[in-house]
């Protein structure tokens, strides 16, 4: 993996995602799953927003282990989020997820207080420059180190290589882009927001140079009779209120 690659799904999964699930099929594969990324897939049906879940498949995984930084920690943690029954949110956070960087996979290990070794060998004695695929990250106090032969993405519609990942990432600037810019547009008139509500935009709320919507965009002549209809209303409720006296 090159460094643009790794920033950008770095960049994708820090900002609001965090670590959803795992799975293992040992000696084949180890599998992570992130939620809340800032990648475009198709919503998983109409009227929803995007799916924001993304997968790692770890081909021949040579080293796994569950990670902790701090004390206190449930000592079953790595079952209960592989059942999805952890009901903190595992947020990742910057800088402490990487693909690539070596320097920064020592430091993220070096803050471990315990580490669980999963399968193959520890952390610490892993070559991790000479690791053809690699993960290591904190969520939180809680965090997995992995290193394996080759490492695959996958999303609820299939396997994705490195291309789609920069064409998932710009279509989600455009999506966050206008949905802000709708968001915005409709805000005496919430209703006529015309997307579903999407929580990782939520979250993430934009600062200035957003832009603005085009003045041919359709919401404007809907927002204009929404006016109408309200400048109508207050004109016959008048009208009444007049008529009485």
């Amino acid at each position: 993996m090159d460094k643009e690659l790794n920033d950008i799904l770095v960049e994708a999964i820090w900002w609001v995602g965090r670590w959803s699930w795992w799975n293992s099929d040992l000696p084949r594969s180890f599998f992570v799953e992130f939620d809340g990324t800032q990648l475009w897939n198709q919503p998983p049906r109409e009227g929803a927003p995007p799916n924001h879940q993304i997968g790692f498949h770890f081909v021949h995984p040579h080293s796994v282990s569950f990670i902790e930084r701090n004390k206190g920690v449930h000592p079953n943690w790595p079952d209960l989020l592989h059942k999805d029954k952890v009901r903190q949110p595992l947020n990742i956070q910057d800088p402490t997820i990487t693909f690539l960087d070596t320097t920064l996979i020592h430091q993220l290990l070096g803050e471990a207080i315990n580490i669980r070794v999963y399968s193959g060998s520890h952390p610490k004695d892993v070559d991790w420059d000479n690791s053809n695929a690699k993960l290591v990250f904190w969520a939180g106090s809680l965090g997995l180190a992995i290193a394996a032969d080759e490492m695959r993405m996958t999303t609820h519609s299939g396997l994705v290589n490195s291309e789609q990942v920069f064409e998932m990432r710009r279509k989600y600037s455009d999506y966050y882009r206008d949905y802000w810019l709708y968001k915005r547009a409709t805000k005496s008139h919430p209703r006529l927001f015309p997307l579903p509500r999407d929580y990782v935009c939520e979250v993430s709320i934009p600062g200035s140079g957003l832009g603005e919507l085009p003045d041919d965009d359709p919401i404007w002549e809907k927002m204009r009779q929404e006016d109408q209809k309200l400048t109508n209303r207050i004109n016959r409720s008048l009208s009444r209120l007049i008529g009485r006296h």
